[in-house]
């Protein structure tokens, strides 16, 4: 079970990195991770960091909606 939710702001304790959860993964061997990603003008690019170094940060819940209602590519795929 994932400890945050996509779309929330998080914060590496040792590094101070901040950003949006975009992505998750969950390892056989029990280190899973979450894709942070900052603010696009921050200069720094997307980071897999292990979710014990994280907390919890200060801002809004992102939610990203597609024409389709659901997580996934924005088009459908073709139907023959």
């Amino acid at each position: 079970m994932q400890k945050f939710e996509m779309g929330v702001q998080l914060e590496d304790v040792i590094t101070g990195f901040k950003g949006t959860v975009t992505g998750y993964v969950k390892y056989i061997t029990g280190c899973n991770q979450y894709l942070v990603s900052p603010k696009q003008d921050s200069g720094y690019k997307a980071e897999w960091v292990d979710e014990s170094r994280l907390k919890a940060g200060k801002g809004k819940k992102i939610v990203i909606s597609t024409p389709f209602g659901g997580n996934g590519p924005d088009l459908q795929a073709p139907i023959r």
